[in-house]
């Protein structure tokens, strides 16, 4: 009976500390990124001699949601958007049967990601709550790309850009600063999809792969 009483009376306390209505953020982003499972499906090229696959990049976000309280904790709908800055991608892939073995693709990355996010935050009675969510939404990408095959067929460059699905899940820690002011230090795994790296030489190199990344985010919000 006495546990069952103290138990009413702390969700009483967290429901009344969690305060219903809107919020805006502000993050910064530092990711991990990779490509993964990248191919070829150009005519020329063999087996990659050298590749850069992995990168660290930086970004910056905002996003508009409402938050209210529930079994506990506080449940964050949102809509997201960031801007993820520059990836690098080089590749090195013999041409013409290997006579050319220093054949360079060169490509500059950048995306521009929408989000509809739902968090939990499990109100523990502290300053800092834990939450774990998703979101679903759609990237924008744009690829600068440069191919060099070394004294063949010249230097070409083109653009190529599209927009893909995009899934993440988040984790973190929210720190309520003051009723109105909070901070989060949160990790995002994002899947941005398949990018295209371009097609040069008559379709001879177009390399594609999947886009992810492992992000730290720093976010400062406001609770109207």
């Amino acid at each position: 009976m006495g546990a069952s009483f103290a138990l009413v009376c702390w969700l009483s306390l967290t429901e009344a500390q969690a305060e219903d209505g809107f919020y805006v953020t502000l993050t910064g982003i530092g990711g991990f990124s990779e490509l993964n499972d990248t191919e070829n499906q150009g005519s020329l090229g063999g087996d990659t001699t050298n590749s850069s696959e992995s990168d660290l990049v930086g970004g910056v976000g905002a996003a508009l949601g409402y938050q209210w309280a529930t079994l506990g904790g506080q449940l964050r709908a949102e809509v997201d958007f960031h801007y993820r800055f520059r990836f690098d991608f080089d590749e090195n892939r013999p041409v013409i049967d290997n006579a050319l073995p220093n054949a360079g693709l060169n490509s500059d990355l950048a995306t521009a990601t929408w989000l509809a996010n739902l968090n939990y935050v499990v109100d523990l009675g502290y300053d800092i709550s834990p939450y774990l969510g998703g979101g679903l939404g759609a990237t924008y990408y744009d690829a600068k790309n440069d191919f060099n095959d070394i004294g063949g067929l010249g230097r070409s460059s083109d653009d190529t850009n599209g927009t893909n699905f995009t899934w993440a899940v988040n984790a973190g820690l929210l720190w309520d600063i003051t009723e109105n002011f909070h901070f989060i230090l949160g990790y995002r795994y994002i899947d941005m999809g398949k990018i295209d790296f371009g097609t040069f030489a008559g379709g001879g190199v177009n390399v594609e792969g999947d886009y992810v990344s492992h992000d730290l985010l720093l976010t400062a919000g406001y609770r109207f």
